[in-house]
This record gives structure tokens, C-alpha cells and sequence, in this order.
């Protein structure tokens, strides 16, 4: 598969920050990434050399001779709510992304996998993390086999995206945002970014629309996301 390159840096921490991205993404309307989640503060890593020893010590879908640590089934978000809190015990506050698919990509997608018997997915979500001066995310996606370190935005996209539709996805801000665009003909997927402690992206849009801002790990949740580990792990 044709890889994309695509490098962009999100500045998050100050209401008066600007947002860099290539001229391919729209900027966002509001002042920061963040403005509806209040003072999340991600953490940000001096170097990728940082980001790669993060991934190295974050338990692994299944190690290498294919013996699973996380269930056979288990749920992106639930993954990914077990590395959030594995990596906030030791200090680092990272961000998690939602990959959504556009409704017209999802429907060829769904489509071309329906061929081969195999369920399409809605959105994928995994954790990322603050880099350098610049605070560009690198993903931390220890999931599949192709993934082997971080990962720019684009680049995690594209193991998700298949021929002939790899090209740049849209930074949006909300899930009620990805409701307005989905049927964006340009775009074949959407990047929202979430604070760490945002669980399953289907509640999202119910979150926003109470007007709820997750300041913490739930109990609830994380107990939910842990079934999803083997219990010898």
C-alpha cells in the first residue's frame, strides 16, 4: 500500500496557540484542539527516541509468536484505554486519537470486506503522544503486526486505508463536527483528538451534547476495558 507521508504539529496547551497544518487539512475554527475539553495539558516528549522507548514497554496485542495478551475480540478502545492507564502510572498523559471513516469511504469499505466475510469498521482509536517543540503526535498502537514503533497522524491512517483511497485524512474537533462532514467527498477519514480518559468514541456525541468534560478515569470503564486482557496478564 502507497504510504502518504503527512507531518503536522498541534499546538494544545494555550487559548491563544496557533494550530499549523498543511494546507491539505482545514484548521479547526476555535482557538485550541482542546477548547471544549477545559485545561487537559497533555504530555510532551523532548524526542521521538522518548516516544519509541513509551512504545517498546506498552503490552502488545500478542507478542511475537502470535500468542494474544489482550482476548481474541477485544475492542480497539478498550486497548486503548489499557495503555492510557498503563502510561498515565507513570506519569505521561497522552492523548487518544479517533480515526473515523467518511460515510462514503466506510460504505465501499464495508462493501470490498462483506467479499471476504470480514466485519468493517466504523472508527479506530488508539493513544498518541506529544513530540518536540513542535508537539506533533506520534501514535502508540501496539495492535497489529504492520505497526512496529510511532507513528505521524497520516501514517497510522494509512495502515487503515486500502488502494485506491490512501491520501489525507481531516482534523475535526467534535464527534457532533464529524456528524456535519462525514459525507465530505474529499476525505476518506477524519482525526479527532480526545483527552486520555474519553473511553468507547460511540458515546462521544452524548458526551458533547451534555456538555460533560471527563477530567478522570472511571472505575467502570477501566474494570470494562481490562476484561479484554487474558487474565495471566
Amino acid at each position: 500500500m502507497k504510504k502518504t507521508a503527512l507531518s503536522f504539529s498541534i499546538t494544545l496547551l494555550l487559548a491563544t496557540a496557533a494550530l499549523p497544518l498543511p494546507q491539505a487539512m482545514s484548521a479547526p475554527s476555535e482557538d485550541t484542539l482542546f477548547a471544549m475539553y477545559g485545561d487537559y495539558e497533555p504530555t510532551v516528549l523532548p524526542s521521538v527516541e522518548e516516544a519509541e522507548k513509551l512504545y517498546r514497554s506498552m503490552r502488545p496485542r500478542k507478542t511475537f509468536i502470535s500468542k494474544f495478551l489482550f482476548i481474541p475480540g477485544s475492542q480497539c478502545y478498550e486497548r486503548a484505554q489499557v495503555w492510557s492507564w498503563d502510561l498515565a502510572q507513570s506519569g505521561i498523559k497522552t492523548v487518544k486519537v479517533v480515526l473515523w471513516y467518511s460515510q462514503w469511504y466506510y460504505e465501499w469499505y464495508k462493501k470490498e470486506k462483506s467479499k471476504a466475510g470480514v466485519s468493517a469498521w466504523v472508527f479506530h482509536v488508539a493513544p498518541g503522544v506529544l513530540v518536540g517543540p513542535s508537539k506533533e503526535i506520534h501514535m502508540l498502537d501496539r495492535g497489529f503486526d504492520s505497526i512496529k514503533g510511532p507513528m505521524r497522524l497520516q501514517e497510522w491512517a494509512n495502515v487503515f486505508l486500502e488502494a485506491p483511497y490512501v491520501s489525507d485524512c481531516k482534523l475535526i474537533r467534535s464527534a457532533h463536527e464529524f456528524q456535519q462532514v462525514k459525507s465530505d467527498p474529499k476525505y476518506p477519514c477524519f482525526f479527532q483528538v480526545v483527552p486520555m480518559y474519553y473511553y468507547s468514541p460511540m458515546l462521544f456525541e452524548d458526551l458533547e451534547n451534555q456538555g460533560a468534560v471527563i477530567r478522570e478515569f472511571s472505575k467502570d470503564e477501566l474494570d470494562e476495558a481490562f476484561k479484554s486482557l487474558k487474565p495471566e496478564y
